[in-house]
């Protein structure tokens, strides 16, 4: 962290952190693990963590459509796979 801002948060003069939905994708929207789960330091500190409501709505929005992409992804793969088997398989896309 740069000396300068972290001699403010250490002064108090910053008190608030925000993050923008490109911080989010940069970091994978891996928000258990790496540089976000870090945030986890300030939880109990005086520094507030702030997250605009479009910020908020933009990452769940991309959570989503990754998650449905791998739904989608391993559908395709278990599809692809049952064709290969003496007994098909079934499953639903629920």
């Amino acid at each position: 962290m740069n000396e300068r801002i972290h001699a403010q948060i250490a002064s108090g003069e910053i008190a608030a952190l925000t993050l923008d939905t490109s911080i989010f994708e940069r970091a994978g929207l891996a928000l258990e693990s790496g540089l976000l789960a870090q945030l986890v330091q300030f939880r109990n500190s005086d520094i507030k963590l702030v997250l605009a409501g479009t910020v908020a709505n933009e990452v769940r929005r991309h959570l989503v459509e990754n998650a449905e992409k791998a739904m989608a992804a391993l559908h395709a793969a278990l599809r692809e796979t049952a064709r290969h088997q003496v007994c098909p398989l079934t499953f639903s896309s629920e």
